[in-house]
């Protein structure tokens, strides 16, 4: 019975780990997810339905960072102070 149960939460435990992996792994933004967006009119939720959460946000929200596994390998995401979509920056 011992073995049962220590197998299980051992299961249990890496099951979780991988959950919490996946979730914080960066994935890679494609120039059409780009596409989508339209300066000075694109919101901040238009930006989060498009390219998903950021890893980062930085300056008071206006801008966003996106973590990439690809070069480059990062991309920020700038905002007027209004909360509209301004432009992008690539960054290796």
């Amino acid at each position: 019975m011992l073995t049962i149960f220590v197998s299980r939460s051992c299961l249990i435990a890496v099951v979780v780990v991988v959950v919490c992996l996946c979730a914080c792994y960066p994935y890679p933004v494609s120039k059409s997810e780009l596409g989508k967006l339209r300066s000075g009119y694109s919101t901040r939720e238009d930006v989060r339905k498009a390219l998903g959460p950021p890893q980062e946000i930085q300056l008071d929200g206006n801008v966003w960072h996106y973590y990439r596994t690809k070069n480059p390998r990062s991309l920020y995401i700038y905002f007027t102070t209004n909360g509209l979509y301004s432009s992008y920056e690539e960054d290796e």
